[in-house]
């Protein structure tokens, strides 16, 4: 049987499968196709007919066909696992994947450990040669705060990946911004509990910072062990508006003051300012002051000339 492989669906995917995780993909896409088809059939009505002609259904190439070729779901590298381990897979399948658990064959096993060596049985050791990845007193792996990177896979790197807030070789130790609350010990797992949030990093609970926060200053004296509180800078004092220094300026002039203060302005005023003449009495005294004006002896004898010329 030739098997469909998606060779092109591969490309570009972000994170390349090792050959471990490949077979574990592969072994958890045929799971969820036998659970599938479990009780399925051949589709012709007659189970009883069909099964004395065509075999057991549990094992028949129509159910492997469907069971194997579409557990990759396109994924490059499972794709690639499956077709280079075909013929033994096809061989497994015919052993009845359905079969008792003591009678069965283990996939994982038979595939992924024994013939590809491409993981481990241990689920808790990693890299070629199987180590066990790092405990602790508590017998707990990276102290039962972290994770060992690449477990059960003979590519894997082993070492801990710690949990946030925890570092170290086995995690048993405080990140930045952490201290430890309580050590590793054979029954129980350390515990790191974030600083302050004032605090760059410290040593415990309230006093006890090492170092302060951006936007915090050192408060108080320094402990023998170095450590501190720390606490927001004191503002500067924030300066009077200039309304408020115009209005007590004005409540300290005294009310005497003002008094005597607009008695001299009027007093000032009276004796700078000139006296107020009406106009039109002004006019009439100068016009009946003035002498009246003198007849001209010219004018009278030219109108008595005219007059006795009209005769």
């Amino acid at each position: 049987m030739k098997i469909f492989l998606a060779t092109l669906a591969g490309f570009g995917q972000a994170k390349t499968k090792t050959e471990c995780e490949a077979c574990k993909e592969l072994q958890k896409g045929i799971e969820r196709n036998l659970e599938k088809t479990r009780n399925q059939n051949f589709g012709g009505g007659n189970s009883n007919w069909e099964e004395s002609r065509l075999g057991s259904w549990a094992t028949s190439e129509t159910r492997m066909i469907q069971t194997i070729e579409y557990a990759c779901q396109g994924d490059f590298r499972c794709s690639s696992f499956l077709e280079e381990h075909e013929e033994d897979i096809e061989d497994w399948f015919k052993t009845g994947p359905d079969s008792a658990e003591e009678d069965r064959i283990d996939f994982f096993k038979q595939f992924c450990v024994e013939k590809s060596k491409a993981c481990c049985e241990d689920e808790n050791a990693f890299g070629k040669d199987c180590t066990p990845c790092p405990t602790n007193v508590n017998q707990e792996i990276c102290s039962g705060r972290g994770t060992c990177e690449g477990a059960g896979d003979r590519k894997g790197k082993g070492g801990c990946k710690c949990n946030s807030g925890y570092k170290g070789k086995n995690c048993d130790k405080c990140s930045s911004e952490y201290f430890l609350e309580a050590e590793v010990t054979m029954t129980e797992k350390p515990l790191c509990t974030r600083c302050m949030h004032k605090c760059k990093e410290c040593k415990g609970g309230k006093g006890k910072c090492l170092g302060c926060r951006e936007g915090y200053e050192i408060e108080g004296e320094i402990n023998e062990d170095g450590t501190h509180d720390c606490k927001k800078p004191t503002p500067p004092p924030t300066p009077e508006p200039e309304d408020n220094i115009v209005i007590k300026n004005a409540e300290e002039v005294s009310p005497e003051s003002e008094n005597q203060h607009a008695g001299a302005i009027h007093s000032d005023s009276i004796e700078e300012s000139p006296e107020s003449v009406p106009v039109e009495s002004s006019m009439e005294e100068t016009v009946t002051d003035r002498p009246a004006p003198t007849p001209d002896p010219r004018f009278a004898v030219d109108a008595f000339a005219n007059k006795h010329e009209d005769l």
